[in-house]
């Protein structure tokens, strides 16, 4: 099937760029905690041995994309991945467990919260509603206990 193929594809050429395993990806929603970037934003997010990846893709305005201006487009958010060292997480706590009830009323995903180290020594915070698979991503969170991410 096409749509598989092209998935397959994708997700290996990524793990190429990569240099190692995507070990978990899913759908998911993010929200930043700083000035410039606050979402939330939707894209995929992806774990390797290393790191924890969100990548957002950039969307067009849909007005936009219905009419078309001289070729123009106009876009409301640009592509951007944020990249999360997992020897830079100083912890992270893992969402509540959603009742059936909640997950049948269509109730909001509760996020992952990642504590992280970023370069300059600030500690950033991002939250990651994690559509499908969050137990894979809470195990390989964990797993990295000796490098600074613990659960709180």
């Amino acid at each position: 099937m096409k749509v598989n193929n092209d998935r397959d594809e994708f997700w290996q050429k990524l793990e190429q760029e990569l240099g190692e395993k995507i070990e978990a990806y899913s759908l998911s929603r993010c929200v930043l905690r700083d000035a410039k970037n606050q979402g939330p934003f939707w894209g995929l997010c992806y774990i390797t041995k290393s790191a924890f990846y969100f990548r957002h893709f950039a969307q067009e305005n849909w007005l936009s994309s219905i009419i078309k201006v001289s070729g123009r487009t106009s876009k409301t958010s640009e592509e951007f991945i944020i990249t999360v060292p997992l020897d830079s997480v100083v912890s992270f706590t893992p969402p509540p467990k959603r009742s059936v009830f909640s997950r049948l009323m269509g109730a909001e995903m509760p996020p992952i919260v990642i504590r992280y180290t970023k370069p300059d020594s600030t500690v950033e915070e991002l939250h990651v509603s994690i559509d499908s698979g969050v137990e894979r991503f809470v195990s390989l969170l964990s797993s990295k206990g000796s490098s600074g991410g613990n659960p709180v």
